[in-house]
């Protein structure tokens, strides 16, 4: 119990983990998101207000909405936690940044891989990841070129070789997701 309580506190000095998160009187997911890339913020998805947003630090492990009116939650350890395994793929555009996102059993699961828009974000896509996660699936996401760890520049990134990326990853996620 107290080791918990030790690694509760350890984590959140980096904010919350990626999860699943159940209260008294709601569950929510919670995650983070980079768009635009140097703008990492906490996002959240409250299925029974429907609600989407920002969460920003309160005090401890309490957080608060950004938006009006202000809910607040107490994210200690979630309920269902979301694993991240970081890979890197080498192939004609340079070095591309990806993550495998899962539930941390080895069970089999189908994988997805959520494709950005043209915009300059990272792998970080906010409460997505953990929604997936905890309904079943395996999820892979990357680094838009130029953005985290990936080489290149997004904005000149042709249809072509977005889905040359996506190939790459659909192909690394096929050896990763054994599970």
């Amino acid at each position: 119990m107290f080791a918990n309580a030790l690694l509760a506190v350890a984590l959140h000095a980096q904010g919350p983990v990626p999860g699943l998160y159940r209260t008294a009187r709601t569950s929510i997911y919670v995650g983070y998101e980079a768009e635009p890339s140097d703008k990492r913020t906490i996002q959240y998805f409250d299925p029974k207000t429907r609600r989407v947003g920002t969460l920003r630090p309160a005090s401890g492990t309490s957080y608060e909405t950004t938006d009006a009116p202000v809910l607040k939650y107490t994210l200690t350890l979630p309920s269902a936690a979301v694993d991240e395994q970081q890979f890197f793929i080498s192939d004609g555009g340079g070095p591309l940044g990806g993550s495998l996102w899962h539930a941390p059993s080895r069970k089999k699961r189908p994988t997805i891989i959520l494709v950005h828009g043209a915009d300059d974000e990272t792998r970080d896509m906010g409460f997505i990841v953990p929604y997936f996660v905890s309904h079943g699936l395996n999820v892979v996401t990357y680094d838009q070129r130029g953005t985290g760890k990936s080489v290149g520049d997004w904005r000149y990134t042709s249809p072509q070789s977005k889905a040359d990326d996506i190939l790459a990853l659909f192909e690394i996620s096929t050896e990763r997701c054994a599970f």
